[in-house]
């Protein structure tokens, strides 16, 4: 499931209407304001944790859980049931250990997700610089090839700036007219199968956290095909089932320009990490995002405008967050207290091995999860913890967690495309979950495919 960003309430959003760009942070909530340069000092101690060591990881917990605790006014009712209950069955795991005479996890209670957090954040900025290139007035190409531009738009963008390109380009196209179920399809697919193999995207980030020494190239390089299978899929799909759209359909261009962000910031991640092997592969990402888009904002912008622009990213963007912290704030709880109960009591899975058929049936397992509104990050979170004792290879779990979170949030009536589909753009989730069913199965045959030919290359 991809977690959505939550609207400001309107109270502040009529505030913001009222006052002028050259706003301050003074005339915000304290809160807002406070939680948002948390953010940014957890985004800067983790990347000094990833230099310097584990001294300065506990500061960027610390900063995480002081965000989430200013912010937790902005969680839904249901986001806080969700919160309230992880956080209630990690705490219990907690006190099952303690009283079995484990030490207290204080410090990893406080820093279990705080390199995912950081992550996620720092790539947050570069909307500053990914909307500067996307067209907003030209003329709107039609047919087969605008289709095509407009899912590989989708997909490039959405590999970057997660959801919000879903939301830009859905926006454009609903100008013509209300969506109709391919192009919702398009949509959701398009940017669910970037969770595939972007090193920007919390899949990845998550795959990493909880399979720590999968290798960021490896999964890179297995999860391009599944997606360029399932964009495929969605084509041809398109195809079968109405020609007559696909010859009107009136798409979103997309532009060279374009490609700039994407390319310099992949190329930054891959050659850093080539030159600094030792770095963990989140501080790497973390610190490219940061770069590229201050390198590109001063230069299109100049200093007043970039720092203009920061501002306005630290004070409003970064506290709408409160859902993404308490998530993985809570889910590494949870992953924390199922690792005390596994070293105290020896809960295992009935699986005396991990390999492609283990991981196979676990993926199934984890879609399955999904389907009934289970999000990605608990499954993985408490499976990493279960599967554990089993030494299992972190290419294959690398790759089940990253099926299963693309998978997941198109079968997941839950997820947070299909609120954005329902709520925005009037499709209804269950009909986007019908029409997902082939897509997944074949996907998730795909995997399987997969995952047996990298075991056999490993062997």
């Amino acid at each position: 499931m991809v977690v959505v960003m939550e609207s400001p309430p309107k109270s502040q959003t009529r505030l913001r209407k009222t006052l002028n760009p050259g706003l301050t942070p003074t005339a915000l909530p304290r809160r807002q304001t406070s939680a948002g340069f948390m953010i940014l000092a957890m985004i800067l101690f983790a990347i000094g944790g990833g230099f310097l060591g584990p001294s300065l990881v506990l500061g960027a917990g610390l900063c995480s859980w002081i965000a989430a605790l200013l912010l937790w006014r902005r969680l839904a009712r249901s986001q806080l049931i969700l919160v309230i209950t992880l956080i209630g069955l990690g705490v219990t795991g907690i006190v099952i250990g303690h009283i079995s005479g484990q030490p207290l996890p204080i410090d990893r209670v406080i820093s279990r997700n705080h390199a995912l957090l950081s992550m996620l954040a720092a790539v947050s900025f570069l909307r500053m610089v990914t909307f500067s290139s996307l067209p907003t007035d030209q003329q709107y190409p039609k047919g087969e090839k605008s289709y095509l531009r407009t899912l590989l738009g989708l997909h490039l963008f959405g590999s970057i700036i997660n959801i919000s390109a879903l939301q830009i380009i859905g926006d454009h196209l609903r100008r013509r007219g209300p969506l109709d179920l391919l192009t919702a399809l398009l949509l959701s697919r398009g940017f669910s199968t970037c969770a595939f193999w972007s090193p920007f995207f919390g899949a990845m980030a998550t795959s990493i956290t909880y399979a720590p020494n999968a290798r960021l190239g490896v999964l890179m390089l297995t999860g391009i095909p599944l997606a360029v299978m399932g964009l495929g899929y969605t084509w041809l799909s398109a195809r079968i089932k109405d020609t007559s759209h696909l010859q009107t359909f009136c798409g979103y261009p997309l532009q060279m320009e374009g490609l700039l962000v994407p390319l310099l910031l992949t190329s930054g991640v891959l050659g850093l990490g080539a030159l600094q092997p030792a770095l963990p592969t989140l501080t790497i990402i973390t610190l490219m995002a940061l770069i590229v888009t201050l390198a590109l904002q001063l230069y299109r912008s100049g200093i007043r405008s970039t720092w203009l622009q920061i501002n306005e990213h630290l004070t409003h963007r970064l506290p709408t967050m409160s859902g993404e912290l308490w998530l993985f704030l809570s889910a590494g709880v949870l992953a924390v207290g199922l690792d005390q109960v596994v070293v105290t009591t020896g809960l295992t899975l009935p699986i005396e091995s991990f390999n492609a058929t283990t991981a196979i049936g676990v993926l199934t397992a984890m879609v399955v999860a999904a389907a009934m509104g289970v999000h990605p990050i608990i499954s993985i979170s408490a499976l990493s913890s279960l599967l554990s004792p089993l030494s299992p290879d972190p290419t294959l779990l690398g790759i089940i967690f990253l099926a299963s979170w693309s998978l997941g949030v198109v079968i997941n009536p839950l997820s947070g495309i299909h609120i954005i589909m329902q709520s925005r753009y009037d499709i209804a989730a269950v009909k986007m979950v019908r029409q997902n069913g082939g897509y997944v199965l074949t996907l998730l045959l795909a995997t399987a495919a997969l995952l047996q030919g990298v075991e056999y290359l490993m062997d």
